[in-house]
């Protein structure tokens, strides 16, 4: 699963796909933690330590890739920046 996540997220070339792996990530996370709850309702303390396990590694997962599309929407938007900046001075020519 984290061997996954982290295969599809270095594939991307932009920071809109990495933030769209955050929000399947962000769902899965969800999901665990609704199976989490159910687990504790019923004490199965074997379930109980899967869905941690579970969810600890989905964090993981989330934060990763989180950072890698903060990084690359930095770079995204300095890339931008500079070339608007390098238009509007060709355009003063």
């Amino acid at each position: 699963m984290l061997e996954t996540f982290i295969k599809r997220a270095r594939q991307c070339t932009e920071s809109h796909q990495l933030y769209a792996i955050c929000e399947e990530i962000s769902e899965q996370i969800s999901w665990s933690e609704e199976a989490l709850s159910r687990a504790e309702y019923q004490f199965n303390w074997l379930s109980i330590e899967a869905e941690l396990k579970h969810m600890a590694v989905l964090k993981y997962a989330y934060k990763t890739v989180e950072g890698w599309a903060d990084d690359m929407d930095d770079d995204e938007r300095a890339l931008a920046h500079s070339w608007e900046c390098h238009e509007a001075q060709m355009g003063d020519r």
